[in-house]
């Protein structure tokens, strides 16, 4: 049901051009710019490695990094081992007892974050004009998918 409103938002509006262009393959230097845009302090992952650390042994480290980004990207590769993430509550009042006290965080691997955010460099070019242009129908489809996960978290808390 999901699948049949989202295409049908999608119909006619992704020309042959465009669909060569997201269903190329990734290249290594699209991972390279994506690390190089991460925030070499911001981001920890569950292991305590910062992209820092990424940042710093590039190139050392680099040529590996990249084919295995580019063989989750291009060939599927199972990511199950990297697709780790941590949530952790952190407090903002001294003594916290409602949700709304707390900020949420996650911790994700690194190279997850990666992977996640050269499609999302792919994709922001070409679907934000569409989402700006179709925001309502997308708000609706995207809240009523994530809804139920935030009430059943909320309600456990």
């Amino acid at each position: 049901m999901l699948t049949e409103k989202v295409t049908s938002l999608f119909q006619n509006t992704i020309s042959p051009n465009l669909l060569n262009i997201l269903n190329a393959e990734f290249i290594g230097t699209k991972i390279q710019d994506t690390i190089s845009q991460m925030l070499p302090t911001k981001s920890l992952s569950p292991n305590d490695t910062s992209t820092l650390f990424y940042h710093k042994f590039w190139s050392i480290i680099g040529v590996d990094i990249t084919s295995l980004a580019l063989q989750i990207l291009n060939k599927g590769k199972d990511l199950t081992y990297i697709n780790k993430t941590f949530i952790v509550l952190i407090p903002k009042v001294k003594k916290p007892i409602h949700a709304n006290e707390f900020r949420l965080i996650s911790l994700c691997n690194v190279i997850f974050k990666i992977v996640t955010k050269t499609i999302v460099n792919r994709l922001k070019r070409f679907f934000l004009p569409w989402v700006l242009r179709n925001k309502v129908h997308f708000s609706i489809i995207v809240l009523s998918q994530i809804m139920p996960f935030f009430l059943l978290k909320f309600s456990m808390l």
